[in-house]
This record gives C-alpha cells, sequence and structure tokens, in this order.
C-alpha cells in the first residue's frame, strides 16, 4: 500500500483506559480523476494564494509514488502550455525525475535534454536552473553506471555557476560532493579530498549550522 492515497473519515478517541488511544477509519481512494481531483482541490485550498496547477499535483504524486498518475498529469499540463512558456522547463524536470525513478534512464536524458534546451531559449540568465539540469544529467548517467559522463556533467555544473560568479551558492555544494563522489568511486581519493573540502567549506558558509 506504499504511496496511496487515503480519505480520513472519522477519528474517535477511545476512552478506554487513559483515553490516548486514537481509532482512526480511513478509506483507500482509488486511481479515478475524482480522487485525484479531490486532492487536487485540497493543494489549493491549503495552500491559500500560493499558485497550483497540475505540475504541483504531479510533483506530490512523484513523491508519494504515484508514478504513472503524476506523468499523466505533467502530460496534461504540457499541452496547456505555449511551445515559448518557461514552465515547460519544470515539466520536462519533473517528467525526467519520475522516468530517473523507474529506471527509464536513457528516456529520463531526452527529457532532461528537452530542459536544457528550453531553458537556454527562455531562461538564459538563469544560471542556477541551468546547472542544476547538467547536474541532473550528471545524475542519471551515474545511476547508468557511466562515471565518466557523470562526472563531465557535474563538471559542467560547476562551471556554470563559476563563470556567473555563483561559485558559493548553495547549489556548488552538491556539485563538488558529486564531483568528489566519482573521483571516490574512481579512486583518485586526492582528487576526491580537495571536491569533498569544497563541499564542506560552501556549506559552512551558506547554510544553518543545523543543516544535516
Amino acid at each position: 500500500m506504499l504511496g496511496s492515497i487515503f480519505q480520513l473519515n472519522e477519528v474517535e478517541r477511545n476512552h478506554g483506559e487513559d483515553g490516548k488511544l486514537a481509532i482512526i477509519r480511513m478509506s483507500l481512494c482509488g486511481n479515478t480523476n475524482d480522487d485525484f481531483n479531490k486532492l487536487y482541490d485540497y493543494m489549493k485550498e491549503q495552500n491559500g494564494a500560493e499558485e497550483i496547477n497540475l505540475l504541483s499535483l504531479g510533483h506530490v504524486l512523484c513523491s508519494m509514488g504515484q508514478f504513472n498518475l503524476a506523468e499523466q498529469y505533467c502530460h496534461r499540463f504540457l499541452k496547456e502550455l505555449s511551445l515559448v512558456d518557461s514552465l515547460r522547463v519544470d515539466v520536462y524536470c519533473e517528467l525526467g525525475i519520475i522516468a530517473k525513478s523507474t529506471e527509464q534512464y536513457d528516456k529520463s536524458l531526452e527529457l532532461y535534454h528537452k530542459a536544457l534546451e528550453c531553458s537556454m531559449q527562455s531562461r538564459p540568465s538563469d544560471h542556477v536552473a541551468i546547472a542544476n539540469i547538467h547536474n541532473s544529467i550528471g545524475e542519471v548517467h551515474w545511476a547508468k553506471d557511466e562515471q565518466n559522463q557523470a562526472l563531465e556533467s557535474f563538471k559542467q555544473a560547476v562551471a556554470i555557476l563559476e563563470q556567473a560568479h555563483l561559485g558559493m551558492h548553495h547549489a556548488m555544494a552538491l556539485f563538488q560532493d558529486n564531483i568528489g563522489r566519482a573521483y571516490e568511486y574512481q579512486k583518485k581519493y586526492s582528487e576526491a579530498v580537495v571536491y569533498y573540502a569544497r563541499s564542506l567549506m560552501i556549506r559552512q558558509k551558506c547554510l544553518p549550522s543545523d543543516d544535516p
């Protein structure tokens, strides 16, 4: 039942013993559009003025492991967007995540490259987003045991932020850590230590002290 959606029907306090036990009655929702339309309406209600769209719903479903439904909602949203809408970048990235999560690695790479192409056209100055896409491409290559291609993509992500004078951006910590991981896998331990140290330095300077 992992990733299933339940509708809360009733919460009953058990008055026996110490009264601390609650009985919760729930119904398992089916995979019908009506069930997920209710979830969509609930998300809109909870987020108030914050924009909620089909991509938001797809993201939630993906995080719940409902990959088929997440993909359906993302494609529905994609059809609503014009060819020049910058939100296409986010949709392709979400679809890339879904494909990677279901081990469709070649499909994931194709989607991330579409996201990269759209981003270069619609958000050329959003260096962080472009760098993140390169990093995501690297992570898919890593999942495919293509360490050299992964390392190349991780380094490309770093180069983009450095060229934009964003060397201390918090995203850089992840990129540097991934490069260190790639070198460690290749048993190039001295290089790995350098990048791990850079990642740690950025985390210490950019992230809260209680960040894991």
